[in-house]
């Protein structure tokens, strides 16, 4: 880190500058997206502590730092949900306690300004332990923030947030359409890379609030450019719904994490973005991780 600090106190001084101001960056390890006891509400409010300390922090030392406390934050999405399996004879069921930091993260993406969230990573393998991502994760992940770091420094603003839900609105008793802020080209399915569910539901799990039970889905489709919908197979005889996007496995009995068997979405921007650290392999942002009330 000292090394790093001292290239870019360089690099500003061959530029004539004598500041250089780079957003925060939070770094997820791997175990953190599944920590025990973990829940939304703790990872939310922990985050938001940091937050107004930091702000506090700057605003009090705006002498030296003169952009404070204007600099957001940039974190890495936690993208696997492994307090989100609960079984209650064999079939899971919907209850605000077994959500975890995935949906903390997303909630906090949605209310906090300045927040900017790099990922997702499900789209990559994994190593032999389902925790650690393999190398070209790690590759990716760093992409993403060096992205998000660069169009925030130099005015890319929001074209850089990530793929994320904009709007759930209901059009009929069994459809559901989903917009979503897509920053390179349109919306797309991809069941390729990433293992769809059996029902087809690519990854976006509907609840009955009411009874707890998951509702049935017929189909997914891409309808417009920024837009995808999921017909479900009966009317479920409520307007309590919600919808969880990436934070679901199939089963219990499967591997946490990875782009088969782990809490996934088969949801990303059509058009790839230039690589240099992956390889030269094609890379997508992916939609990340969510949770909604279906209005």
């Amino acid at each position: 880190h000292g090394r790093a600090a001292n290239h870019a106190r360089l690099f500003a001084e061959a530029a004539g500058k004598t500041i250089i101001d780079c957003p925060p960056i939070f770094i997820h390890g791997e175990e953190d997206s599944g920590r025990p006891g973990l829940l939304a509400a703790d990872y939310y409010r922990g985050l938001e502590t940091y937050r107004r300390r930091r702000n506090d922090f700057l605003r009090r030392n705006r002498g030296w730092h003169p952009h404070a406390p204007d600099l957001p934050l940039v974190i890495s999405c936690v993208s696997r949900e492994a307090l989100s399996m609960r079984a209650t004879g064999g079939a899971a069921i919907y209850s605000e306690s077994v959500y975890g930091p995935a949906v903390g993260q997303w909630q906090a993406f949605k209310r906090m300004t300045g927040l900017v969230i790099a990922g997702p990573n499900y789209q990559h393998a994994v190593e032999a332990d389902n925790v650690h991502l393999a190398a070209a994760g790690n590759y990716y992940i760093g992409e993403m923030l060096a992205m998000s770091i660069f169009s925030l420094m130099f005015g890319a603003g929001d074209a850089r947030k990530p793929m994320h839900v904009k709007s759930i609105t209901r059009t009929s008793a069994t459809q559901i359409d989903f917009n979503v802020h897509c920053p390179l080209g349109n919306v797309a399915f991809d069941t390729t890379l990433v293992t769809d569910f059996a029902d087809g539901s690519k990854g976006v799990v509907i609840w009955n609030r009411d009874t707890g039970a998951r509702v049935t889905v017929a189909s997914a489709a891409v309808v417009d450019s920024d837009t995808f919908r999921l017909t479900l197979a009966a009317d479920p005889g409520t307007a309590n719904l919600s919808a969880d996007g990436g934070l679901w496995r199939e089963s219990s009995a499967v591997a946490n994490a990875g782009p088969v068997t782990g809490a996934r979405l088969c949801v990303r921007c059509s058009t790839a973005w230039a690589t240099t650290l992956s390889g030269g392999v094609d890379q997508y942002d992916w939609l990340i991780p969510f949770q909604e009330r279906v209005p």
